[in-house]
């Protein structure tokens, strides 16, 4: 089995520009390897913050004209909550008035 070229983003989820062969100068190759670098940096804080157990996954249940459950990384179940309720501010625009939010911690 190939190995992917970093532990944290499996080569599928490479930008493009990444995906071709890389030439020296490329600004578009320049400018996908900085923001991946960054996202590396985001997802390394929060792997080491997991593993600390300073952060902990959470399934949050959202309810609105019906539901949706998404995963979240938070400190405490209020904490995903919090979280739960600013992705209602990026539904697409969507008017939707939320019933209630409920979180509870993963176990593994």
């Amino acid at each position: 089995m190939a190995q992917s070229l970093h532990r944290f983003i499996p080569d599928s989820e490479l930008p493009a520009p990444l995906k071709r062969k890389l030439v020296f100068g490329d600004k578009e190759q320049i400018d996908a390897l900085n923001a991946l670098e960054a996202d590396i940096e985001i997802k390394a804080t929060e792997l080491a913050k997991v593993e600390s157990g300073e952060l902990k996954y959470f399934e949050v249940c959202i309810a609105w004209a019906g539901k949706q459950n998404i995963k979240i990384l938070a400190v405490d179940a209020e904490d995903a909550r919090k979280k739960a309720r600013e992705v209602e501010a990026d539904m697409d625009d969507a008017d939707v008035e939320i019933d209630y939010v409920n979180a509870r911690e993963i176990k593994k």
